[in-house]
């Protein structure tokens, strides 16, 4: 994506819900939000949740990352990716959460209660996979990036480091995501084949049935 003159507010990797990463008013407790993809585009209304669809978890495993997701301030629009959504969303705790509420790297900005107009855009720094015993390859089922743009000036603030995530499997794809060289395109090779020697019996002792 491009460069932009917006005010980053927040800029994390958040594993998806299967393949949809949630962007809420903390306060939403499971109120039905906007489906967002990137062949419907939604605009109008007052929402208190979007539902974004992504590429899925098993792919963020494959390529070693997960959603990249990144918030920002400002009116700018240019090189922001492929707009989704515009529409506004209602913070009425003001407390706006990336990730839902069983999501385990959740973050979290906090700022005044508000309703605010948001546009989200949708982007893919990687775009295909191919694995390492065949010629073909298949492009991601959803996106890999998401911007998420405040219109204007806001005074949320992003809580750094909370919460921490604890999900092994999370631990792992952030480890290998800091070596991640940006491409578009991913290689995946297929583990080998291994077969287990087998098991020596131990010798019998005198006068004892093996």
């Amino acid at each position: 994506m491009g460069v932009t003159t917006n005010k980053v507010l927040c800029d994390s990797e958040i594993a998806p819900d299967g393949s949809v990463v949630v962007i809420e008013d903390v306060g939403a407790g499971g109120v039905s939000g906007v489906y967002v993809h990137p062949d419907v585009r939604g605009d109008g209304g007052v929402v208190r949740a979007l539902w974004v669809h992504t590429m899925n978890v098993h792919e963020c495993d494959l390529v070693g990352r997960m959603v990249r997701v990144r918030v920002y301030s400002g009116t700018e629009t240019r090189g922001m990716g492929v707009p989704a959504f515009d529409g506004h969303l209602d913070i009425a705790t003001g407390v706006l959460a990336v990730g839902d509420r069983h999501n385990r790297n959740r973050q979290l900005l906090f700022g005044t209660p508000k309703v605010v107009r948001v546009t989200v855009f949708l982007g893919n720094e990687i775009e295909t996979v191919q694995f390492g015993d065949s010629d073909s390859r298949y492009p991601l089922s959803g996106p890999s990036e998401i911007n998420v743009l405040l219109h204007g000036e806001t005074d949320f603030v992003h809580a750094l480091g909370y919460p921490m995530p604890r999900w092994g499997g999370l631990r792992r794809l952030r480890r290998r995501s800091r070596n991640l060289v940006r491409r578009t395109h991913v290689d995946v090779q297929q583990p080998a084949t291994t077969r287990r020697a087998p098991e020596e019996r131990e010798p019998a002792l005198p006068g004892v049935a093996p």
